[in-house]
């Protein structure tokens, strides 16, 4: 059995610390803050947050906690934003 880890935002060595686990559940309130490199091969990612950022159009879009496009190529399952957790 694998202990479970906790980790915030000023965890030290946040990225090292999300590289080890199979499972990732994204919660920080910091748009795209978890990349691609934090992922371990195969991992499930859950992207709970919700960032209003803005778009080429002006206006705004909605992004996770998780930079998706970096996440998903590496990621066994991820959720997307929106339409994910929601």
């Amino acid at each position: 059995m694998r202990c479970s880890r906790l980790a915030h935002s000023r965890t030290r060595d946040l990225a090292a610390t999300c590289r080890r686990a199979d499972i990732v559940v994204a919660a920080v309130g910091r748009a795209r803050m978890v990349r691609g490199d934090w992922i371990k091969p195969g991992a499930t990612v859950i992207d709970v947050g919700i960032n209003r950022v803005p778009a080429a159009d002006g206006k705004t879009k909605l992004v996770g906690d998780v930079n998706y496009a970096e996440a998903v190529k590496v990621a066994g399952a991820i959720t997307p934003v929106p339409g994910g957790v929601g």
